[in-house]
């Protein structure tokens, strides 16, 4: 039986330093931290203490009462740079919007925009577009007119995935926050309430 040298021990060394570099595994980054280290920073708005810029905004009522018309005149505050709603002074420069439109065609949401006096040129319709297989489209609409609003009504014409499953709509919603935060775009979706059960409609959106 043939022993061991000193040599045998000193290779065997070698390859158990090299082994155990490379099995050392970096500390995972820290998913948490103190909230005194977090800095506070004042949220902006497009409509103040309503619609926030950077974030995700619902609208939400009974089909047929209006959304679309409201969420028309925003935009058309947005594109003449008025203040929202009253539009008794500017608000800022005027800025660009992006709608994707699932239920009225192109020719009613322009008659609806006219009336309201918007900056046509400003705004791009978007009516065959789904999330989130396409947001690096619709960032391109974004970008293409300095857009500070996007319009998605309604979200079930747009979601790809079932609006009425948490999971599946957050795969939409996250990557949208951050495209608004991004771009410092106020994102507002349009959202009808279920015709079933009037009485709590309140409580239950389509979506």
């Amino acid at each position: 039986m043939s022993h061991a040298t000193n040599s045998n021990y000193a290779a065997i060394d070698g390859q158990v330093g090299q082994v155990g570099q490379l099995d050392v595994c970096p500390k995972p980054a820290k998913r948490f931290r103190r909230a005194s280290d977090v800095e506070i920073s004042q949220p902006k708005w497009l409509w103040h203490d309503r619609i926030p810029i950077g974030n995700i905004t619902v609208l939400e009522g009974v089909p047929g009462h209006g959304k679309s018309v409201v969420s028309y005149d925003i935009a058309a505050c947005v594109t003449l740079g008025k203040s929202i709603p009253h539009r008794d002074h500017d608000r800022a420069h005027p800025a660009g919007v992006v709608i994707l439109q699932g239920e009225d065609d192109h020719n009613s949401t322009v008659s609806c925009l006219e009336e309201g006096g918007a900056d046509l040129n400003r705004i791009i319709l978007i009516e065959d577009l789904n999330l989130p297989d396409h947001l690096s489209e619709l960032e391109q609409a974004v970008v293409e007119v300095q857009a500070k609003l996007l319009i998605i009504d309604p979200i079930s014409s747009f979601f790809r995935l079932s609006v009425n499953n948490d999971q599946s709509v957050r795969r939409v919603l996250s990557p949208l926050r951050r495209l608004a935060q991004r771009h410092e775009l106020a994102v507002l979706l349009v959202r009808h309430q279920r015709k079933s059960n009037p009485s709590l409609n309140e409580y239950k959106g389509a979506g």
